[in-house]
């Protein structure tokens, strides 16, 4: 016959054998569930952006792009705004805070208007995300234009943004 401390101590070991799996199963559950909540930043959004006027690059009206942030921390631009052209730009963001996020997007333009000529350049914009809502978002981005290898790049300045997640109804 097995003696009262001898169940008791093999209970102990069995508990302490299963309570990590269940931990670690729970906190997968609630990474999977934050994920999912539409918390994150991840899906596609229509973003208004409104150039603060610049004496290098003229006044730019403000014009809509779509940014697609997916899981794995690349993004897709597209954009209405003419300098930038119907080409996409790619990058890549992280989280930074709780609703606090830092993307980088680069794309290829023809025109320089730092130095008014044509050519081959790069547009990079770094922005600053925060998640006003499950669906919105406010941001801050610094443009700059860059010579074609992404390299010596010259600030033409910021942009306040205003993000809406796109969904189905």
């Amino acid at each position: 016959m097995i003696s009262t401390k001898t169940l008791t101590v093999l209970g102990t070991i069995a508990a302490l054998t299963v309570l990590p799996a269940c931990l670690d199963q729970h906190k997968a559950i609630a990474q999977s569930q934050e994920r999912n909540s539409g918390q994150g930043l991840t899906g596609t959004w229509r973003v208004l952006a409104s150039p603060a006027p610049n004496p290098q690059a003229g006044v730019i009206p403000p014009f809509f792009t779509y940014t697609t942030f997916n899981r794995e921390g690349t993004l897709i631009e597209s954009s209405s705004d003419p300098l930038q052209g119907s080409r996409p730009g790619q990058g890549v963001w992280k989280k930074t805070g709780k609703g606090e996020f830092k993307a980088i997007f680069e794309q290829f333009i023809a025109f320089n208007p730092i130095i008014q000529q044509p050519g081959v350049f790069v547009f990079r914009v770094t922005e600053v995300i925060t998640l006003t809502g499950e669906d919105s978002y406010q941001g801050l981005s610094q443009v700059s234009i860059c010579n074609n290898a992404g390299q010596e790049c010259q600030p033409l300045g910021t942009t306040p943004t205003e993000g809406s997640r796109l969904k189905i109804d």
